[in-house]
């Protein structure tokens, strides 16, 4: 395989530094071994690693003193809390975008159409004249005429025909009950 230069030249620095790990340390060694330019290269990095090390020393920091001023000063530009206050002008503008959206939404569910339908029957003719009524008292239990009832499936319906009950029992889908003027009630309403 085909190393280029700046991959032997990048190789060659993690060496003389220590950084390359076991794979890339394999790798160099054996490319030193049979690359003589390699082993220039190698060379050349050496002696600037060498002068670099012994033309400029270490200076000596006292990293305690350092971290300490360090951490005075950036105390001293602490960000300070900023408060915030909602003036009238604030609540006024959240109050009128309330009220635009209870108002959308109460144009949307008043022009939503009806999703179920009520029979509403025949007109009813009303008369506007003045009813006398008059109060009698009830019937005596014994003049009532009675009904003689009885439960059980009646004769003739077949058990599994579970629309035999429209047949027995009927109710009104609905009862309208109208009132003159001058009443509590002006309009029909159903019940």
């Amino acid at each position: 395989m085909q190393v280029s230069r700046d991959e032997i030249e990048f190789l060659i620095s993690q060496y003389i530094d220590g950084t390359a790990n076991e794979l890339d340390r394999a790798r160099i060694e054996e490319i030193l071994a049979t690359d003589p330019e390699a082993r220039s290269i190698h060379a050349e990095y050496q002696k600037l690693n060498e002068f670099v090390k012994s033309a400029m020393p270490m200076p000596e920091i006292a990293w305690d003193a350092l971290s300490a001023r360090i951490s005075t000063e950036a105390a001293k530009l602490d960000v300070p809390v900023k408060h915030y206050r909602l003036s009238f002008a604030t609540w006024s503008k959240a109050v009128a975008m309330e009220a635009m959206v209870a108002i959308v939404v109460g144009v949307i569910v008043k022009s939503r159409p009806p999703t179920t339908s009520v029979n509403v029957g025949n007109a009813v003719a009303v008369n506007h004249a003045p009813v006398e009524v008059q109060i009698a008292a009830p019937p005596a239990l014994a003049a009532a005429p009675t009904t003689e009832i009885q439960i059980g499936q009646p004769s003739g319906v077949a058990a599994a025909d579970y629309h035999s009950t429209d047949a027995i029992v009927s109710s009104p889908t609905s009862i309208w009950i109208a009132s003159g003027e001058g009443s509590q009630d002006n309009e029909p309403s159903l019940y």
